[in-house]
């Protein structure tokens, strides 16, 4: 078995992307998105919840009158290239409990909700011919 690489956000991002600076306007939207997201966390919350938290966020964060995100099957949440569900998918979510063992981990990469969403992008791939999801 492979061991994981844990690296740190200067080692995985290219150096344009680390000198690149955000608008200010689109920074404080994210800030904002992400405080409400944080707010909103409940470990006793069941797994449902935190996919609508997850789409909220990344809706008012990011993809607010742009992209289509929501469930599709039993995918818990999918980005389309589009603003409608017709739109091919762009980009597969697993969404786990913050406390669930299910979830990727350094000490346990192979474990549920990374194969889950390997299913789901092969799912993709071959029964629905889509070779633009790219990213899970």
């Amino acid at each position: 078995m492979q061991n994981l690489t844990v690296r740190n956000p200067q080692q995985s991002l290219s150096a344009d992307l680390i000198r690149f600076r955000p608008d200010e306007k689109k920074f404080n939207q994210f800030k904002e998105a992400l405080n409400k997201l944080l707010g909103n966390i409940d470990k006793a919350d069941r797994e449902k919840n935190y996919e609508n938290h997850i789409r909220d966020f990344l809706l008012d964060a990011f993809y607010k009158d742009a992209n289509a995100i929501n469930g599709k099957g039993d995918i818990d949440l999918v980005i389309h290239e589009g603003k409608t569900e017709r739109e091919k998918v762009d980009v597969i979510i697993e969404t786990k409990r913050p406390s669930s063992t299910e979830m990727l981990s350094v000490a346990n990469p192979n474990n549920k909700a990374l194969r889950q969403v390997i299913l789901y992008f092969m799912h993709e791939r071959v029964d629905r011919r889509t070779t633009t999801s790219n990213t899970l």
